[in-house]
């Protein structure tokens, strides 16, 4: 009888530090997620695999330059919950700014942006924009040039962006530069990135 009871003890302690041990993992886990978002995943690469692969999309969007704040909030790119969409315009210095909205649950995350998130040897993060941003003039592509980046310091996503007028663009169209009130934008080089519990 004493045995039995004595058994029971020991299997009842066993069980809840178990327990408490797999409680306690997930919850600092979702307060690693609360706290950070998706940067958490990134940060953690023993914990989760990185997966990046290519979206062979390329998508037209066009902006009103006679109204820029109508343009904020616009989403020109949405696909598997996640959206990329018009974050500010920098009016002088010809910029447009784009934000990237992810997805994320307790064991996996998901984002579409124009970044690519590696990490080196050493476990420090680097960032490589692949999107690519060109203007669309009768047909015509001119080329814009990155005009910065910025890694996972949001909670549930990256920004990127570029100057809006290309040199070459500027060159021919420079007397009717001043009264363009539209322009129109092809935007290619979308990456999925996801970060996958191990």
């Amino acid at each position: 009888m004493k045995k039995t009871k004595k058994s029971y003890i020991i299997t009842t302690f066993v069980c809840t530090v178990l327990i408490a041990g797999v409680l306690w993992g997930v919850l600092s886990r979702a307060f690693g997620i609360w706290r950070k978002g998706i940067a958490y995943f990134a940060d953690h690469p023993e914990k989760y695999d990185y997966v990046c692969d290519p979206i062979n999309e390329t998508i037209e969007f066009s902006i009103n330059l006679k109204n820029i704040t109508s343009n904020i909030g616009k989403v020109i790119y949405q696909r598997d919950g996640c959206r990329i969409e018009i974050s500010d315009i920098d009016e002088s210095n010809y910029r447009i700014f784009f934000r990237s909205y992810g997805t994320d649950s307790l064991n996996s995350v998901t984002l579409i942006s124009g970044i690519r998130h590696d990490r080196t040897a050493s476990n420090k993060s680097t960032l490589h924009c692949n999107a690519e941003l060109q203007i669309k003039d009768n047909d015509v592509l001119y080329h814009c040039s990155l005009a910065g980046m910025n890694g996972l310091s949001y909670r549930d996503g990256d920004m990127f962006g570029f100057y809006i007028f290309s040199e070459e663009y500027l060159e021919k169209n420079i007397d009717e530069a001043a009264s363009i009130d539209e322009i129109t934008f092809c935007m290619s080089g979308f990456l999925k990135n996801e970060w996958r519990i191990k």
